[in-house]
């Protein structure tokens, strides 16, 4: 597709204040890819489940279906992580256009917010994953160590998908975990050269949206006493700053008022989307065809299928016994 803003007022900036500045000259562009992108992602997704009770006896009565289940589960649980991401992505991605265009830059910087929290945990969680996963793939003859792997991995699976910080939800439903943090996540993403200064950009946007000095200068118009002073501009954060007292704050802005006042921030607006569209598509790059592969079954369950289905039954019953003692 072929995205373009009609807001008059981002155009005029665009090509006045940062024609210099390829990547904000190219934004648009940058977008429409991005969109194309995501298009080419699942559109939905359904998980596979089994209860670990049906499981645990499907082990002792078929184990090659046992584990092609757990196969399957644990892969479709990998794929749900950055598949919910998307689909949490192209909605805010949507609103966040949607309030660049019509002028509405408080709101936009909201979700700009949100948006480079789902990137960053979608990649750190996976990244949390990746040294289980691939542990289980290198023991795929070691039924103890493949296991071991497994139970490891499912507590980040669970962090990922049923993960949260009410303490009411933790302790009414035992099948949730306690939620990382969104600094884990951006801290863990800041250790890679590129996006170094991730931290940074995440406490400038908050402070766009707290109730602070770069916030209510979204409102914020410069009248006639300041016209003649100089925007303070840091080229390298693509943040500005007004010297002096700004006494006019407008509900809404026109156009003229817009352009004069989107130098302040637009250029770290594109900034962060940018690195946001990067961080996602270097995740999927990385995770898209990740997989675990199929435990090979041991000589214990090979000697298992010789025995009648009451036999099996009676082996079940005392694993269940012994795991109930454990």
């Amino acid at each position: 597709m072929s995205f373009t803003f009609s807001n008059i007022a981002i155009t005029n900036v665009t090509n006045n204040f940062y024609c210099h500045i390829e990547e904000v000259v190219n934004f648009e562009k940058n977008i429409s890819n991005f969109i194309d992108f995501l298009e080419t992602l699942p559109s939905e997704i359904q998980t596979p489940g089994m209860s670990r009770d049906k499981w645990e006896r499907l082990l002792f009565e078929d184990f090659d279906k046992a584990y092609e289940q757990l196969k399957l589960e644990t892969n479709y649980q990998i794929k749900f992580v950055w598949i919910l991401a998307s689909f949490k992505i192209r909605e805010l991605l949507n609103n966040i256009l949607t309030l660049l265009d019509k002028g509405n830059y408080y709101s936009a910087m909201s979700l700009i917010r949100t948006l480079l929290e789902v990137v960053s945990f979608s990649n750190f969680y996976l990244n949390e994953m990746k040294p289980f996963i691939d542990k289980m793939n290198n023991n795929v003859n070691d039924f103890y160590a493949y296991t071991q792997a497994h139970k490891e991995l499912e507590p980040y699976f669970q962090a990922a998908i049923k993960g949260t910080q009410i303490e009411a939800i933790l302790q009414q439903n035992k099948d949730t975990v306690k939620a990382k943090s969104i600094l884990n996540a951006l801290d863990s993403l800041s250790t890679q050269d590129k996006y170094k200064n991730l931290r940074k950009y995440y406490d400038n946007l908050c402070e766009s949206v707290h109730p602070n000095i770069m916030s209510n200068e979204l409102f914020g118009v410069i009248t006639n006493i300041y016209v003649d002073k100089n925007i303070n501009y840091n080229e390298k954060e693509r943040i500005g700053f007004i010297p002096g007292e700004i006494d006019l704050y407008l509900n809404h802005k026109s156009n003229k008022q817009q352009t004069m006042m989107l130098p302040l921030f637009y250029g770290f607006i594109v900034k962060v989307m940018v690195i946001c569209f990067d961080i996602f598509k270097d995740t999927i790059l990385e995770f898209k065809d990740v997989r675990v592969l199929k435990l090979n079954k041991p000589e214990f369950f090979k000697s298992l299928d010789n025995l009648t289905n009451d036999q099996k039954n009676l082996l079940f019953n005392e694993y269940k016994k012994s795991d109930q003692n454990s």
